[in-house]
């Protein structure tokens, strides 16, 4: 029998290196994919949401509204593309913020993209979800500056070297900072957990429950937004170290 190991997102958790196959977030919250430029978030979406019909992430998909930004280059490069994209940049950036309003706006569950490493931004965020009676969540996606640096040059796009060191040195103070509260992060966030490359691999699941720790037994029913990929025969079977007991709440063991 093929264990799964879920997570239910509370406080902060530190879970690097860890066997996730699962996280769960309550339906009536915005979860912020966090990273620095490179780091694979938009991979990590891809994996879980991508449906193969088209070639950007779906705006929705099982009830969750799911923003990132190649969403909104893709949108702008129709009519863009002889423009170098230094040039034009800060208008996907005003545009993807502009669609992650109205997404709150419009209520949970959402899924968004943002490098969080600035701080102004994650400020207006918190404040505008809670505004709107969504919990902030975040998922810190953790890579070294080489692995970032690699994941830009594979998609064909990278920062100049500068700014790119900015935010380096802005991640690294931003994780000291979620450890001590996620709430100084973001105003009112409700949890922090920090992922690395090997841990978001192994994940096959986010789901949005109705209420965070929902059993076992709630697995089949039908919740707005819960969306599953994959199945329990597909996990790794290797050994891997269990979640840290920093996780408030970790689900036991769920045999498939």
């Amino acid at each position: 029998m093929i264990q799964e190991h879920v997570a239910v997102a509370r406080g902060f958790a530190d879970l690097r290196g860890s066997a996730v196959d699962e996280l769960r977030f309550p339906a009536h919250a915005l979860v912020l994919l966090i990273g620095v430029p490179g780091a694979g978030k938009t991979t990590l979406l891809r994996r879980l949401y991508a449906d193969g019909a088209r070639p950007t992430l779906p705006p929705r998909t099982g009830g969750i509204q799911i923003l990132d930004s190649e969403q909104t280059r893709a949108a702008w490069r129709t009519v863009l593309q002889p423009v170098p994209y230094r040039f034009w940049r800060p208008l996907v950036h005003a545009s993807h913020y502009v669609r992650l309003w109205a997404a709150i706006r419009r209520g949970g569950p959402v899924l968004a993209h943002d490098c969080g490493t600035r701080p102004l931004v994650r400020r207006l965020a918190g404040r505008w979800a809670g505004r709107h009676g969504l919990e902030v969540h975040l998922l810190l996606l953790d890579v070294s500056p080489e692995q970032a640096r690699a994941g830009q040059l594979a998609r064909g796009r990278s920062i100049p070297p500068g700014r790119f060191d900015l935010h380096c040195r802005r991640w690294s103070a931003l994780l000291d900072e979620a450890a001590r509260g996620p709430d100084l992060l973001v105003p009112g966030a409700r949890s922090a957990l920090v992922l690395d490359r090997r841990t978001a691999d192994r994940l096959r699941s986010v789901r949005f429950v109705p209420e965070p720790g929902a059993g076992p037994a709630d697995r089949g029913s039908v919740d707005r937004g819960s969306v599953d990929f994959g199945s329990a025969d597909s996990a790794p079977t290797e050994p891997q170290r269990p979640v840290e007991r920093q996780v408030d709440d970790v689900l036991g063991d769920r045999e498939g």
